[in-house]
């Protein structure tokens, strides 16, 4: 579903799922069916990007510095194209595609900003692995900061065709703890605890919320970086875009994070029993996640669900708040699970079809969404 905002400012979404209140009554009666079992943790980690995964973050193809790294088939998969999200009660994925990574040639390290408590001045300015990368997060999808914000935690990285050690460092004053740690198990082969490469696709990592204070996901803030071994050299490529080193041997200072993946999360299986539980036809409104991400004009919305065509019914109900009453339409929001509201164009704030169906631009309890 996507949201076309009239300006950037932060918009508050909470999604609630409304039944039919006369589907109630008949459950009852009926006898107990078996419910379609929904398994939130529907990600594998193994360095494919699964059907959950939305993506928040983007950068431009063929980027890498010529001459520098753009000559080299070796770090090839280091020129990054975009950063994928989903999320559990318990963990954050993340998956960056790269298709040029192979097991002949390919060399390098990974790495993982994350800022979780949104404090100016509060984390690492400096690489953990004493690379010539400097952190200075000012701008945060597009809005700039008047203050910057600083990395708490730091996964820094070798490609598991040089053995895949990762570390997890938390910011304490330094960068110590965490240090001398494989934290992303990998011990042989492309498959870790919590990372894993796939020659020919790309990078996945599973971070436990637990691991990074855990944060509502909605607050977490991310880049990700691609570079090699030594202290005279950058960030060859980054997602979100960002500074990247012109040659071989060039310091980059990081300045842009994506805080576009707020990713909501309810626990599975709490349908009320007697009542919704009992019946398969909505198991679907079991939601458990909300995954939010935005480009420079929409405002994306997907919500994994049990839905099926054959026995699903009910309907859906979303609440917007914008601080702008009338600037919303509701418009196709029927059986559906990918969703898509226009902002109201001058022209059709004039036509009274096309006006918000309540006057603060939020539906009441009597109002549902229908397909048009």
């Amino acid at each position: 579903m996507r949201i076309r905002p009239s300006h950037q400012r932060f918009v508050q979404v909470i999604m609630a799922v409304a039944m039919l209140t006369s589907l109630f009554s008949p459950l009852l009666a009926r006898p107990v069916q078996a419910v379609p079992t929904f398994d939130e943790s529907t990600i594998t980690l193994d360095g494919l990007r699964d059907a959950d995964y939305v993506q928040i973050a983007e950068d431009p193809a063929g980027d890498l510095a010529s001459p520098g790294p753009g000559d080299w088939s070796g770090v090839a998969w280091t020129d990054m194209t975009a950063m994928y999200a989903a999320a559990t009660a318990t963990t954050l994925y993340l998956y960056i595609p790269s298709p040029a990574y192979n097991n002949v040639d390919s060399s390098g390290q990974i790495g993982l900003a994350i800022d979780t408590n949104s404090v100016p001045n509060s984390g690492g300015t400096t690489d953990a692995w004493g690379n010539a990368i400097t952190f200075n997060f000012d701008n945060i999808d597009g809005v700039t900061s008047a203050q910057p914000l600083l990395p708490d935690y730091l996964i820094r990285g070798n490609v598991s065709r040089e053995g895949g050690w990762t570390e997890f460092r938390t910011w304490n004053g330094n960068w110590d703890t965490g240090a001398g740690v494989n934290w992303g198990g990998i011990t042989s082969g492309d498959i870790g605890t919590h990372i894993a490469y796939s020659y020919g696709n790309g990078i996945e990592l599973a971070i436990p919320l637990a691991d990074i204070g855990n944060p509502d996901p909605a607050h977490v803030k991310l880049q990700f970086f691609a570079t090699q071994s030594g202290g005279g050299k950058g960030a060859y490529d980054t997602v979100p875009s960002d500074d990247q080193s012109t040659g071989w041997d060039d310091p980059t200072t990081q300045h842009n994070l994506a805080h576009r993946a707020r990713l909501p999360v309810d626990a599975q299986g709490d349908l009320a029993n007697p009542g919704p539980a009992n019946w398969n036809g909505v198991a679907w409104t079991d939601t458990t996640r909300l995954h939010i991400w935005a480009d420079s004009q929409d405002l994306h919305l997907f919500v994994p669900m049990a839905y099926t065509t054959t026995v699903s019914v009910g309907q859906l109900g979303l609440a917007i708040d914008t601080g702008h009453p009338r600037r919303w339409q509701w418009r196709s929001l029927g059986q559906c699970r990918h969703l898509r509201l226009h902002r109201h164009s001058p022209e059709s704030r004039l036509d009274p079809r096309h006006r918000p169906p309540h006057p603060t631009g939020l539906p009441d309890s009597r109002q549902h969404l229908r397909p048009q």
